[in-house]
């Protein structure tokens, strides 16, 4: 669960910043920015139904550790402890036995 509170604390932030801007001449900047916050609330309700289907996935199947290893390893990624390259590969091996955890996985990576 630290992962749904670290995007709610990001949420929050960017709703602050939305409320706090009210300058006439940064409209632009404050729309631009309850945008991002629009977008960013719609991700994070993602990001909960994406890591509720996969904790009920691992429980339904036993698999508790592998829910618990999935969530280090998103941690250890946001806290940058490991690249992005370490992240997939686990995320591979922790979900490969589940090909539609993996395409939800895959929605979470940075385009390139």
């Amino acid at each position: 669960m630290v992962v749904l509170d670290a995007h709610q604390v990001f949420a929050k932030k960017l709703q602050a910043m939305a409320s706090s801007t009210s300058s006439p001449d940064d409209n632009k900047k404050e729309m631009k920015t309850r945008i991002a916050s629009s977008t960013n609330q719609e991700h994070l309700a993602y990001v909960k139904s994406y890591l509720k289907a996969v904790r009920g996935v691992f429980q339904c199947y036993g698999e508790q550790t592998k829910f618990d290893e999935f969530i280090k390893l998103l941690v250890d990624y946001l806290n940058r402890r490991i690249g992005i390259k370490r992240l997939v590969k686990g995320a591979s091996e922790l979900l490969e036995c589940y090909p539609v955890l993996i395409l939800g996985f895959n929605s979470f990576l940075p385009k390139r």
